[in-house]
C-alpha cells in the first residue's frame, strides 16, 4: 500500500494508518487504532504494540501517520523526528467520532492562555505565574527571544464563567474562550514589573525553536450564541494574581 492508497483507505474507512520506513528503504503501511492514555498522551496502537506520543516523536522510522481530513490529526516527519501537527484537532476528532457512533452531545472549549491565582509557577507553567513569582522573589525573569510574540491572556474566573455558560444549554460543538486581544510578552513583563514593584531589567534570552509568534482567539461564537463576555481586564487580573502570590510568599 502506497501513500495515495493509504489516504484512500483512511477516507473510506475512517481508520488511521501508520506509515513506517522498511530497513531496505521502502514504506510499510499499517492500519492502526488511536486513543488517549491516562496521561493525556496520544496512543497509536498496532498489532505489534502501542506507540505513545513521545515514542513516535523519537522514532526515526515513523514517516507519516495519515488520518482522514479533520479526524484524528496528522503526523509528519521533520528533521528526522515525527511530530504531531494538530493534537487539539485530534482530540476533538475523537470526541466527534464518538458522537457520530453513539449520539452523545458534546461541547469543546478551546482556552487561550489562562492565568490567575493558584497557577503553578514551576516547570511548564504559564508565563504570568513564572514572571510573577520570580519578580516577587527578587529573581530575574528571562524573556524568550525578542518578546514580541503575542498571547491571548484570559483570567481564570472568566474561563469558569464560560464553562458555566455552556452547561445545561442545548448547544454543541467547539467554542473559543479568550479575550480576542493580543498582548506581547514584553507588554506583559512591563505590567507585572509595575504591579510587583520589581526593579528587574527586561532581559532577553534565546528564542524557543518553533514558538508561535502570534496567538489571539476569535470568541464571537461564544459571545453571540451564549451572551458570554470576559469581564476581567488584563491589568486587574494581573493585579489579583500578584496579590495572591504575594500572600503566598508572606
Amino acid at each position: 500500500m502506497g501513500l495515495d492508497d493509504a489516504r484512500e483507505f483512511v477516507a473510506s474507512n475512517h481508520r488511521a494508518v501508520l506509515v513506517t520506513r522498511r530497513s531496505g528503504g521502502g514504506l510499510q503501511t499499517s492500519p492502526v487504532l488511536v486513543g488517549v492514555d491516562g496521561e493525556g498522551k496520544l496512543v497509536v496502537s498496532t498489532r505489534e504494540g502501542a506507540y505513545k506520543t513521545r515514542n513516535l516523536r523519537r522514532d526515526p522510522t515513523a514517516v507519516l501517520c495519515v488520518f482522514s481530513d479533520g479526524f484524528f490529526g496528522r503526523w509528519m516527519q521533520l528533521e528526522g523526528r515525527a511530530q504531531v501537527v494538530s493534537l487539539p484537532g485530534a482530540m476533538e476528532g475523537l470526541v466527534d467520532y464518538y458522537r457520530r457512533i453513539s449520539g452523545i452531545h458534546y461541547v469543546s472549549l478551546r482556552y487561550g492562555n489562562v492565568y490567575g491565582p493558584r497557577q503553578d509557577p514551576e516547570g511548564e507553567a504559564g508565563v504570568v505565574a513564572i514572571f510573577t513569582q520570580k519578580m516577587l522573589n527578587g529573581e530575574q525573569p528571562v524573556i524568550n527571544g525578542n518578546g514580541r510574540q503575542t498571547r491571548d491572556f484570559i483570567y481564570v474566573d472568566d474561563v469558569v464563567e464560560a464553562n458555566l455558560a455552556v452547561m445545561g444549554k442545548e448547544v454543541e460543538g467547539i467554542y473559543n474562550v479568550g479575550t480576542s486581544e493580543e498582548t506581547s510578552v514584553n507588554e506583559l513583563f512591563r505590567l507585572l514589573a509595575e504591579l510587583t514593584k520589581s526593579g528587574c531589567k527586561e532581559l532577553h534570552g534565546p528564542a524557543k525553536k518553533g514558538e508561535q509568534v502570534r496567538s489571539v482567539i476569535d470568541t464571537r461564537k461564544l459571545r453571540q450564541e451564549l451572551g458570554w463576555d470576559p469581564r476581567m481586564s488584563l491589568r486587574e487580573g494581573l493585579a489579583r494574581t500578584v496579590e495572591y502570590f504575594r500572600g503566598e510568599k508572606a
